[in-house]
């Protein structure tokens, strides 16, 4: 069981995958975090983007919205979150403070997402988002709950915003065993 989570860490870290990652499920394609390429998360977030939505009750509507490109930079400040996540086994847009809280380390603190983002892309006034969850193993679901809530739903759809990267860290002794981190950013 062991090399199997090390395996499904590895493949996500490198963001492997095959044209075999997705199943079906009462008719529906499902894509399991086991098999996602960054390709197949920024398509789902960008055909999310596409669909005009109201994200808060009595909020306009917003949307479509344009499509995001992958930024390697945000995926590192997310991956660098998700790890810290999962390894110091909290739930937070905070760092953890920990060792594991890179950017919060090097400052003596716990780090903020801004911190975070700004770290590592050129742009240091760039506007920035960041979704996080955490439990859930399916691109499909992440998408569906950050959109049920407010806050996230804003972020995906916010215009502003150019670049993403997510990463997902698993750690299965942890309390949510899989940890999700989406950052956002403007590149002009």
């Amino acid at each position: 069981m062991k090399k199997r989570w090390i395996f499904l860490f590895s493949y996500i870290l490198l963001g492997c995958g095959d044209s075999n990652s997705q199943f079906k499920d009462n008719q529906r394609e499902i894509v399991s975090v086991e098999h996602s390429t960054p390709e197949e998360l920024l398509k789902a977030i960008n055909e999310a983007r596409s669909i005009p939505r109201v994200c808060s009750e009595g909020s306009d509507v917003v949307g479509p919205s344009p499509k995001l490109r992958w930024n390697k930079n945000l995926y590192i400040s997310a991956y660098e979150h998700s790890r810290d996540m999962a390894f110091s086994d909290t739930f937070s847009h905070d760092g953890s403070g920990s060792s594991y809280d890179i950017t919060g380390s090097l400052e003596r603190k716990r780090s903020l997402f801004s911190e975070r983002i700004h770290r590592h892309i050129d742009d240091k006034e760039a506007v920035t988002g960041e979704n996080i969850a955490g439990g859930i193993f399916f691109v499909d679901e992440v998408v569906k709950a950050w959109l049920k809530s407010p806050k996230h739903c804003e972020n995906i759809m916010n215009e502003a915003f150019t670049d993403m990267g997510i990463s997902i860290v698993v750690n299965q002794n942890s309390r949510f065993q899989i940890y999700w981190t989406q950052d956002f950013s403007r590149r002009d």
